[in-house]
């Protein structure tokens, strides 16, 4: 395990899962206690990341105030999805170009979500998608988002060459 001074007189080593500065990163992928039962799906779907986007980094970012932790699914140079642990669930959230919007309603994904999606407001990162997961269907949904966005990011990047 690797550790680090945390400033210039400690000697106390700095856990990277649990990073403690305002913006720290840490690459361990670990959640906090408090999942519960949502700790399988956590499991699930970045075991989902390694296997099927191998070229993806997870990082724990850190906030200071009410947001506290959360991790990132980052590829290259851009954010996948958003990672908050809360209790016996976790949020994913995800950013959509108008490219990756125009992918939802082939991606079986429930109407009313997709419509909600579609009507929220753009901003500069794009439409802002999120979903509570805490059963093997919203599951689905967040894997489902970050196979939208992972492939709006690579033909990004195939169109800017």
């Amino acid at each position: 395990m690797r550790t680090t001074v945390n400033g210039p007189n400690s000697r106390e080593p700095h856990v990277p899962s649990e990073p403690r500065d305002k913006g720290a990163v840490a690459t361990n992928t670990d959640p906090p206690d408090g999942l519960g039962a949502a700790r399988a799906l956590w499991d699930q779907l970045l075991a989902r990341v390694r296997a099927e986007l191998p070229e993806a980094q997870v990082v724990w970012k850190v906030y200071a105030g009410k947001s506290g932790r959360q991790c990132v699914i980052r590829m290259k140079d851009r954010n996948l999805a958003y990672l908050k642990p809360g209790d016996g669930c976790f949020l994913a959230g995800f950013a959509l170009s108008d490219a990756a919007v125009a992918l939802l309603a082939d991606a079986k994904l429930p109407a009313e979500f997709v419509e909600e999606v579609r009507s929220s407001p753009k901003y500069q990162e794009g439409r802002p998608a999120r979903v509570r997961v805490d059963s093997a269907a919203t599951l689905k949904t967040a894997a489902t988002l970050l196979d939208i966005k992972a492939a709006d990011v690579l033909g990004a990047k195939r169109r800017r060459r």
